[in-house]
This record gives C-alpha cells, sequence and structure tokens, in this order.
C-alpha cells in the first residue's frame, strides 16, 4: 500500500494566521514531498486555524513520523517559505 499526499492539498482553502515559524517535515523518501504547517515559536500549530486540506496533511505526516517523515523540525518562516494563501 502505497501513501502519498494530494500535492493540491498545500495550499490552505482558508488564511491561516500569520505565525513566525513552520514545522517541516521532511520526507524519508527522495521522491516524496516535504509538509511544512504554520506554528508558533513554540512549534504549537493552531489547528483551528488551517483548512481542512492542511489540517489533514498535518494530521497524515505526524502519524507518519518514523514511516515515511523524519521527526519534524522547528524552523523560521522566511519569505522564500511563505506557505501560499497564508495572511
Amino acid at each position: 500500500m502505497t501513501h502519498a499526499l494530494d500535492r493540491r492539498q498545500f495550499v490552505p482553502t482558508r488564511p491561516v494566521p500569520d505565525l513566525p515559524c513552520q514545522l517541516h517535515f521532511e520526507p524519508l523518501r527522495p521522491e516524496a514531498q516535504s509538509v511544512d504547517i504554520p506554528c508558533d515559536s513554540r512549534g504549537q500549530v493552531a489547528i483551528d486555524a488551517l483548512g481542512e486540506r492542511l489540517r489533514n496533511n498535518y494530521f497524515f505526516a505526524r502519524a507518519c513520523i518514523g514511516r515515511l517523515f523524519a521527526a519534524p523540525v522547528l524552523r523560521e518562516r522566511t519569505p522564500a517559505c511563505q506557505i501560499p494563501g497564508a495572511a
């Protein structure tokens, strides 16, 4: 069974809060895509503020740590890594 994220799911369906950081889930396979989720400086995600697709990607990535993704890394958000549709 292959698990794959729908690439369309990386664009939030509604604006996400302007948060200073992001949780970066690096894939364990080179052909897979990473997942970046906006969060505060402590790594806390405002789940209720995420669109359904982005929220599902977050839950999926978190559930697949060690199988499909490495443990998330807290990163500062920069203009180059802003999430499309973020406020």
